[in-house]
């Protein structure tokens, strides 16, 4: 199980458990790139047994009580409206918060973020694009560093 809650009041994330289950229907949000209704989150996830209309609306429940999805609108659907649930967390802000709130990486930041990033980056199918999107990643970062320590 992985763990993410997002908690507005608090100022973000925090950890709590997240299914696998669950994060099969935030996998489906994100890959839509949009709110998705009950039935289009279990379209998207029709080859997996564990999603049927019945089964879809408990999980959704629990994610709403964890605060993981929100309710984004409605969506007429044949004769009826079904809400639209939509992630509190993007894809890249869910795995960041996955690492950072890890106990190991927030007692020594500089060493496993270096060896995160370089595991990352030995990876055979990076391409050359990614590479440069990076870079400008790390440049955007040098200059934001270094504006602060001019405005000290």
């Amino acid at each position: 199980m992985q763990k993410t809650r997002y908690n507005p009041e608090k100022g973000g994330v925090m950890l709590i458990e997240v299914s696998n289950n669950e994060y099969k229907v935030l996998s489906a949000i994100w890959a839509a790139g949009r709110p998705l209704t009950a039935a289009e989150i279990v379209e998207r996830l029709q080859d997996d047994k564990a999603f049927r209309d019945r089964t879809i609306h408990s999980i959704l429940t629990v994610m709403l009580d964890k605060g993981v999805i929100y309710v984004d609108g409605q969506k007429r659907s044949t004769r009826t409206y079904s809400r639209c649930f939509n992630t509190r967390l993007g894809f890249e802000e869910y795995h960041s918060a996955q690492i950072m709130q890890n106990v190991t990486y927030r007692k020594n930041k500089g060493n496993i973020l270096t060896g995160i990033f370089s595991a990352l980056i030995d990876d055979a199918d990076i391409q050359p694009d990614t590479l440069a999107e990076l870079e400008n990643l790390i440049e955007e970062k040098k200059r934001s560093l270094e504006h602060e320590a001019d405005d000290i």
